[in-house]
């Protein structure tokens, strides 16, 4: 699992909801996972013959969560485990003009992944007035159209407009990045060593963004409703107050080795 949803814990909140605690609650939100597999039962069970293995609920969880970012509960089954995400080896470089351009001075990274509302260059140009108010530099990752760049910003020279780039090699370089608050965008973030400011649109982004939030990682979410200049600005602000906390979480997380764990797992359930 990409996201802690499968196996109930009474530590946090299944992923999906708006919080990752809900207190005393926080095991009730696991049952709409439940009823989803009950909905999905025959397709699992004709799945189970035809890979000739015995269909029983959970037999083995695997979440490709950081350890460092959530520790295994003490209240999980013994089959499930954390082992952390998944990384691609092979990393595109930065161009020499984008690595120039982030050198020249301090710049923020803004990205929403394949997350897509109404008004991208509206949502684009809040984030460039704030960085122009607190005389920051800015990189737009346009995504899947999340971010467009107004004619009135196309050649301005504090502002790089990208169609793709390599997080793992963006992410260290820069002061702060704002972006959706996916999983994997999440984990990029924290290994290079940099403040989140996370905007979610759906699903585990907000749980994520609560996540970092309670664990001292990053601001609070903000949400699309809210906004503005002076609220971007304010969460831009606030990172500098994370940067120590992310920098040691990012050490710890060098130590992930999600592939190979997950590859130990799955063999050793295979051959019992």
């Amino acid at each position: 699992e990409i996201i802690p949803v499968l196996s109930p814990t009474k530590e946090f909140a299944s992923a999906g909801l708006w919080t990752s605690d809900l207190k005393v609650l926080n095991k009730l939100t696991y049952k709409g996972i439940e009823l989803a597999e009950k909905l999905f039962f025959l397709e699992t069970y004709k799945l189970s013959k035809k890979l000739k293995v015995k269909k029983s609920q959970h037999d083995l969880a695997i979440s490709l969560v950081s350890p460092a970012l959530l520790k295994r509960p003490h209240d999980w089954p013994a089959n499930s485990y954390v082992v952390g995400p998944w990384y691609q080896e092979r990393i595109e470089e930065l161009s020499p003009e984008i690595t120039e351009f982030i050198d020249r001075k301090d710049t923020i990274y803004a990205g929403f992944g394949s997350m897509k509302k109404k008004n991208p260059e509206k949502l684009a140009r809040t984030i460039i007035e704030a960085c122009k108010e607190l005389d920051l530099q800015l990189i737009i990752n346009r995504g899947w159209g999340g971010l467009e760049l107004p004619n009135l910003y196309k050649a301005d020279p504090s502002i790089r407009f990208v169609a793709g780039i390599s997080h793992a090699k963006v992410f260290p370089k820069v002061k702060a990045i704002m972006h959706h608050g996916g999983v994997g965008t999440v984990h990029a973030a924290l290994r290079a060593g940099t403040v989140s400011i996370i905007v979610p649109f759906i699903v585990d982004q907000p749980w994520w963004a609560d996540r970092l939030n309670r664990l001292n990682l990053g601001p609070k979410a903000l949400p699309l409703r809210k906004f503005t200049k002076d609220n971007v600005m304010k969460r831009i602000i606030e990172t500098t107050k994370y940067q120590d906390n992310v920098k040691n979480i990012a050490n710890l997380m060098k130590q992930d080795n999600g592939v190979n764990m997950t590859l130990d797992l799955i063999t050793k359930y295979l051959t019992k």
